[in-house]
């Protein structure tokens, strides 16, 4: 593990519509001095406030993270943070023109080659490291989820996710090195239930979704009536099931436990 924090050896820019909101916003990802930490900034309101990706600065994670400072949110920035830990960023100042950031392919993949694309620099200032010298367990019965850390010698990861549901399958997926991060996470896109689709919609969410960004799970007995309303609703040509692997053809899988492994992300 390297002990120095790093940052981008070159800045990057990606721009993107945002999967809930649907706006058009440009990222422009900066170098940053030791110490920074990974910094969001709204370029597009006068005082271009600056907002700390740090846990007290969450309001929500429902349907992706979202930070606020004072009335500013930016939102869905989880992917993003995702490829900056992947990639092993510690320091990045991220100014962006709107109030989400761009979903891409669903993935944190497109981050990961812009970041790799500009370089890594090694910086002067070492790293600081949390040990965790007991279990922590947190527990979310709403949602029915569970974190455990616990106290090893080695970095392991493990995922296993379980939606009680015939159609998704009890899935496990697991990172032991972040050398594998690229290749064995980073591609995993974000996954949605065919029946949350139109409900997500009515709500004013997804209205980035192009299905170009999402795989969805077919989870109910669906007519070709309901699959050409999506269609028409999304602005896809055509839309069908493919049997084998209870999805719509919007998306072939990278790997078989897809989602477990963007849970993972």
């Amino acid at each position: 593990m390297d002990l120095n924090q790093k940052t981008l050896a070159n800045p990057i820019s990606l721009e993107g519509k945002g999967l809930h909101y649907g706006k058009n916003a440009t990222l422009n990802i900066l170098p940053a001095e030791p110490n920074t930490g990974i910094v969001f900034q709204r370029v597009d309101i006068e005082e271009k406030p600056i907002i700390k990706a740090e846990i007290k600065n969450v309001i929500s994670t429902h349907r992706g993270t979202t930070i606020q400072k004072k009335d500013i949110n930016i939102a869905t920035i989880e992917h993003l943070l995702s490829a900056l830990w992947g990639t092993g960023i510690d320091n990045a100042i991220i100014q962006i023109d709107g109030p989400e950031v761009p979903i891409l392919d669903g993935s944190s993949q497109p981050f990961v080659e812009k970041i790799l694309e500009a370089g890594i620099t090694i910086q002067d200032k070492p790293r600081e490291f949390i040990e965790i010298k007991e279990p922590i367990i947190y527990k979310d019965d709403d949602n029915n989820v569970e974190l455990i850390a616990v106290p090893d010698d080695d970095f392991t990861i493990n995922v296993l996710i379980d939606y009680n549901s015939s159609y998704l399958a009890n899935q496990f997926a697991s990172l032991e090195s972040l050398d594998l991060y690229k290749k064995d996470i980073a591609k995993a896109r974000t996954f949605v239930f065919l029946r949350e689709l139109e409900t997500l919609y009515n709500n004013n969410l997804i209205r980035g979704g192009e299905l170009e960004n999402a795989i969805v799970i077919v989870d109910k007995e669906t007519s070709k009536q309901e699959i050409d309303h999506l269609a028409t609703l999304f602005n896809k040509p055509k839309l069908d099931v493919v049997p084998q692997y209870g999805i719509l053809n919007n998306l072939t899988l990278f790997y078989p436990n897809e989602p477990a492994r963007h849970k993972l992300l």
